[in-house]
């Protein structure tokens, strides 16, 4: 993905929050989770530690941490083509009872 002038923060930096959107839908695509079945955010912490420059190209990872019953955890990062991690973030899904 490409954080271009549409997704800008401070200047020249892209905004933090985009990143955590994009975290979120990453998340929905991992392994194992079936896209059928409703899942809920339940908690995000995420950490930008310095601003994510603008106009770049960026991978995001995301993999599962564990979790049980109903509760899933997983983790993300937001990198650059050199690997450098620019933001980093834990997630709380629960999953919702089909009615």
């Amino acid at each position: 993905m490409i954080l271009d002038h549409r997704f800008n923060g401070p200047p020249g930096s892209a905004n933090g929050g985009n990143a955590c959107g994009c975290f979120a839908e990453a998340l929905g695509l991992l392994d194992g989770v079936d896209p059928g079945r409703p899942f809920l955010l339940g908690q995000m912490t995420a950490a930008v530690p310095a601003g994510i420059p603008g106009n770049r190209r960026y991978v995001v990872h995301a993999w599962p941490t564990g979790g049980e019953r109903r509760e899933h955890l997983a983790a993300a990062a937001l990198t650059d083509d050199e690997g450098r991690v620019w933001a980093r973030a834990e997630h709380v899904w629960i999953e919702l009872e089909r009615p």
